[in-house]
């Protein structure tokens, strides 16, 4: 029996961006003038000690009072993210073309960008010269790296007693984890956009990161990008060879972190 074709409509609106990092970071902020070339840097306020000092009547008493470092410049490098499509030349306007490659490039930035912050490299391993998450030390301490809640506890025990960090941490986690968080009642509390930890700490559940490589903390992230996306001009993309466009829309990213960064295992099925 012979059956009609599909009819062609267009694509039905999803319901938004998955949780991820784009979702829990600061932002994304709009690129500044020139950020594209040389990314951003801003001054950490949020880092660095206080100490507890005696108060007393009598100032020769007094302990002298010792002065630390200054503040760290913090750097976010930038890089590109990208959508590439080969399609054929013909079937659709110069609009549509440059619709679909701009929700490709949509659709996937997010995973992108989590890529790249725990690697620093692309999938190809071409090196982004960017600062990563994935190398950060290990937090130390006494934890049970088949058990969440000790794994957590063991982060934000660093980031919070050991390296004395004021702010909110963000703990970054593969997104399988968000199952086996769930499991463990009020480990995982939402409050409004964002997930928290009893301590406050924000959830990042990244599409992009490993699966097999453990969780993160880091100090506060901050995410800019360009306002809009570069699609290159569908008519002047055509591949005269294959008789195809070769449609490309990208945007530029700069991500960057205050203060720390700590990893800790995480092996939930680990037979010992």
């Amino acid at each position: 029996m012979a059956m009609l074709p599909g009819t062609i409509v267009p694509q039905p609106q999803g319901l938004g961006r998955r949780y991820g990092l784009l979702t829990a970071a600061i932002g994304p902020m709009d690129m500044p003038a020139h950020g594209a070339g040389g990314g951003v840097q801003y001054e950490d306020e949020t880092c660095g000690a206080a100490h507890p000092y005696p108060l007393n009547c009598e100032p020769e008493d007094r302990p002298e009072k010792t002065f630390d470092d200054g503040n760290a410049q913090v750097e976010g490098r930038p890089f590109a993210v990208l959508a590439s499509m080969l399609c054929g030349a013909v079937g659709f306007t110069q609009d549509e073309f440059r619709n679909k490659i701009e929700r490709r490039l949509e659709g996937g930035e997010q995973w992108a960008a989590e890529y790249a912050l725990w690697h620093g490299e692309n999938e190809s391993g071409v090196e982004l010269d960017i600062e990563t998450i994935g190398d950060a030390p290990e937090v130390g301490g006494t934890y049970d790296p088949s058990h969440l809640a000790s794994v957590i506890a063991a982060l934000e025990q660093y980031a919070y007693g050991d390296q004395r960090y004021g702010g909110t941490a963000y703990i970054h986690a593969p997104v399988g984890v968000a199952a086996w968080a769930n499991t463990f009642g009020e480990l995982v509390i939402k409050d409004g956009p964002l997930y928290r930890t009893p301590m406050g700490s924000i959830w990042v559940f990244g599409g992009g990161y490993p699966a097999d490589d453990g969780l993160r903390i880091t100090g506060q992230v901050n995410v800019w990008r360009s306002a809009a996306s570069f699609t290159f001009p569908p008519d002047q993309t055509m591949d005269r060879t294959t008789n195809q466009r070769r449609l490309l829309s990208e945007r530029e990213y700069a991500i960057a972190f205050d203060c720390l960064a700590g990893s800790a295992d995480f092996n939930p099925l680990e037979v010992s």
